[in-house]
């Protein structure tokens, strides 16, 4: 694991220079709608497979090369589906057509990344995730300079150096996977046998694609809301915030979720010292910390700078660090519930925060709440809502 995490915090770090790169070129009010733009994209590549990507990793045996062909059957179906949305809303100008274009290209590279990561992860290789995470890192700085001078400075030059980082990113684990992914695509294509493979694991599309679904709707809420209610660069301040705690939350659930994942396989011992009840309190205390230190220091340089385009941050950098040290805490945890066909605890406590958010932000689109006010409450909403996932994932993992 320390070796997945070294390449993840190399990765992470090079990606935290590009944001200091666009936040010295670019202007705050971009960062709010590329806030918006990756919260519908990641939406979008959530749902694109059923989630059926999680069988790769929980099917017993040889099952996971027919989850590889189930998930391909449905993602040239989401593909095509988004695609056309995609077009038709550019054509009625509901969308800029470079951006729908940016947001089909983008599904089109992750889809085929997804299944490679979720082989490795079966495999065991931690290495090639972690190497994949230094590529995205090396290459998406040189993509913002180069995209920065070609489209100009602003959240478009942000959306195709995203695409760039991970399409190379994506060649790579597929490049490492393709002995995996080659098996699964030359097996038999039984519509009766994927149609029963795929009925076996319902709950993974009927319970954990709508949780799963309700958490990142939980998880972008700051950036949905706040260009509702607030001015173009307190938006814009509040996105860079979320980017900028982005970079270590990734880093903890990408080093530890693959590591989770194979260890909670069902030919394996189901205990392990992440699901003890001391080690998970402690786990999330120290995030709490770190956040907030994070928090306080980013707020100090702030201060200390004078920076009139930056000091917008100062109201918004600590409610976001408590917000995603409550994600790295929950994210971690609730990918375990993929490997379980019992689902209702994870639904249960997603959808009482995703609730609580809707209410929060319709008080605050009602005047009711200050946006600063409703970052407060949706950073307390996010540490509740772990505690409640932590308790259901250890109850799954002893049944």
């Amino acid at each position: 694991m320390m070796a997945l995490a070294t390449r993840f915090v190399e990765g992470r770090a090079l990606s935290f220079i590009t944001l200091l790169l666009a936040a010295w070129v670019l202007p705050l009010a971009a960062f709010a709608d590329l806030g918006v733009y990756l919260s519908l994209l990641n939406l979008t590549w959530l749902a694109f497979f059923l989630r059926y990507e999680q069988l790769i990793v929980a099917a017993r045996g040889r099952g996971n090369l027919g989850a590889i062909r189930v998930c391909v059957v449905i993602g040239c179906g989401a593909w095509l589906i988004v695609a056309t949305a995609a077009w038709l809303l550019s054509a009625g100008g509901a969308v800029p057509p470079a951006t729908a274009f940016l947001f089909v290209c983008a599904l089109t590279v992750r889809g085929p990344a997804r299944l490679a990561m979720m082989a490795a992860t079966r495999n065991g290789d931690f290495q090639g995730l972690g190497r994949m995470a230094l590529v995205h890192g090396l290459v998406q700085p040189i993509a913002l300079l180069a995209a920065v001078f070609t489209v100009g400075a602003s959240a478009l030059a942000l959306m195709v150096s995203d695409l760039v980082g991970n399409a190379v990113a994506a060649a790579y684990i597929v490049s490492r996977q393709r002995s995996a992914l080659r098996a699964g695509l030359s097996g038999p294509w039984r519509a009766a046998r994927l149609a029963a493979l795929a009925r076996a694991w319902s709950s993974l599309a009927l319970v954990n694609l709508p949780s799963s679904l309700m958490a990142l709707a939980f998880a972008s809420a700051p950036l949905l809301l706040l260009p509702l209610v607030a001015s173009p660069d307190f938006a814009g301040a509040g996105a860079l915030a979320m980017r900028i705690f982005d970079v270590p939350t990734q880093i903890i659930v990408a080093a530890a979720v693959p590591v989770l994942l194979n260890r909670l396989q069902p030919q394996r011992s189901i205990g392990g010292t992440m699901l003890k009840v001391e080690a998970l309190w402690q786990f999330m205390a120290a995030l709490v910390l770190a956040y907030g230190a994070g928090a306080a220091l980013i707020l100090l340089a702030v201060l200390w700078s004078g920076d009139t385009k930056m000091g917008l941050l100062a109201g918004v950098v600590l409610p976001v660090a408590l917000f995603h040290s409550g994600l790295a805490f929950a994210g971690t945890l609730a990918e375990g519930f993929g490997l379980f066909k019992e689902q209702g605890r994870l639904w249960a406590a997603q959808s009482v925060a995703l609730a609580s958010a809707a209410a929060i932000g319709l008080a605050c689109l009602g005047d009711i709440l200050a946006p600063q006010v409703a970052l407060w409450l949706l950073a307390a909403l996010a540490l509740g809502r772990s505690l409640a996932i932590a308790r259901g994932i250890r109850r799954m993992s002893h049944d």
